[in-house]
């Protein structure tokens, strides 16, 4: 799955957790917003592993895809 296609997943499932009464835009921002959220908590667990995973190419990866996805967010 491409940062773009997980950011646009992670939007989509947010939505059913988001209530706002005024507006479709609304709810897709807050969702917007709970998604970007929901990457910076997966960040966090990911920046601190055990040592032993540091420099490791796989760990490496998945730190710049969680990383690319917060742009996606971003920038939607």
């Amino acid at each position: 799955m491409t940062p773009k296609e997980q950011a646009d997943e992670l939007i989509s499932s947010m939505l059913s957790y988001v209530r706002v009464d005024k507006s479709f835009m609304l709810m897709k921002i807050s969702a917007k917003f709970c998604a970007i959220e929901a990457v910076k908590q997966i960040l966090i667990v990911l920046k601190s592993p055990p040592i032993e995973n540091k420099g490791h190419m796989l760990y490496d990866s998945q730190i710049d895809y969680w990383n690319q996805v917060e742009v996606e967010l971003r920038t939607q």
